[in-house]
């Protein structure tokens, strides 16, 4: 081979090789960014995941919250009935005690009544015999 063919067949095999490295880096460049996308597209998959995962546990608490709440509620009504049952207790109680009250109270000034009736018909009787009787 002449001097020229070695020099066209060297430049040839330069350019061939500037080629290939230019398109080695086309393919690195490209293989690059799709490895960014891929990355990127999987941190926001794992964002959203977490994002879910924080939304889950937060409507979980808030369930959790509800039932203890409920818990809470059905426990103080429970009381405030029990309350309820005993404060009517102790006033039935009281209105029984103050009818039993009124009913001796009664029963007292009619046996004071009799006593004063039955005293007073023995001094009419004691005085009506004891009177003289005068027939005109």
């Amino acid at each position: 081979m002449s001097k020229i063919e070695n020099e066209k067949a060297a430049q040839y095999a330069d350019i061939m090789n500037r080629r290939k490295k230019a398109q080695d880096e086309d393919e690195r460049i490209e293989q690059d960014l799709v490895n960014r996308a891929v990355k990127a597209k999987r941190d926001e998959e794992d964002r959203d995941a977490m994002r879910k995962k924080k939304q889950r546990e937060q409507q979980e608490k808030i369930a959790e919250e509800a039932l203890e709440a409920m818990k809470r509620r059905e426990e103080e009504l429970g009381l405030e009935k029990e309350n309820d049952i005993r404060l009517m207790l102790q006033q039935k109680a009281m209105l029984d005690k103050q009818e039993r009250d009124r009913a001796l109270y009664f029963e007292n000034l009619k046996a004071k009544q009799s006593a004063k009736q039955a005293a007073y018909d023995s001094n009419t009787i004691a005085v009506f015999v004891a009177s003289p009787l005068v027939i005109q």
